[in-house]
């Protein structure tokens, strides 16, 4: 009973120590981001948080290339929508951060770099 209630101390301590503590988790070799899929849905849960849900189901399909290690999703804007341009997101495949952020075309240009 006694080493029963030691371990369960031991236990709780460690617990304790450990709360707030960052954890390193181990990242995958092909990174944070590491296919098409999952930067299409990174990319489309930023645009829904920026432009609108409406916004972006007008932009659809989103394609997505990878270029040196960043990925670069497009959208495609609807065919009259005269001057407003395509989405444009950069999302970094190793750590996952949103480098570019971008809806507009080459005249007007909101871009947000993070």
């Amino acid at each position: 009973m006694r080493s029963l209630l030691a371990s369960v101390l031991f236990l709780m301590v460690l617990g304790v120590s450990a709360v707030g503590q960052e954890v390193d988790a181990p990242v995958a070799a092909n990174g944070v981001v590491p296919d098409e899929v999952t930067a299409l849905r990174v990319a489309e849960a930023v645009l829904i948080g920026a432009y609108g849900e409406h916004a972006v189901a007008q932009q659809q399909p989103l394609t997505a290339n990878l270029f040196q290690e960043v990925w670069w999703i497009n959208g495609n804007p609807p065919p009259h929508s005269f001057g407003r341009g395509g989405m444009h997101v950069e999302i970094s495949r190793r750590d996952g951060r949103i480098l570019v952020l971008r809806f507009g075309g080459r005249g007007r240009r909101n871009e947000r770099s993070m």
